[in-house]
């Protein structure tokens, strides 16, 4: 028993795991930035 650290472990899984969170939340976190707010303006159709 120990503790778990992150990105370190002896099967390749958790790298995997922790890889794709830390892809995910990068990729999210820069859309925010892209994506143009759309508040206070009307949507044409």
């Amino acid at each position: 028993m120990g503790v778990s650290l992150p990105f370190i472990s002896y099967g390749g899984s958790i790298l995997f795991f922790y890889s794709a969170i830390l892809g995910l939340t990068l990729n999210v976190y820069r859309r925010k930035d892209i994506v143009e707010p759309t508040i206070g303006t009307e949507v044409k159709v």
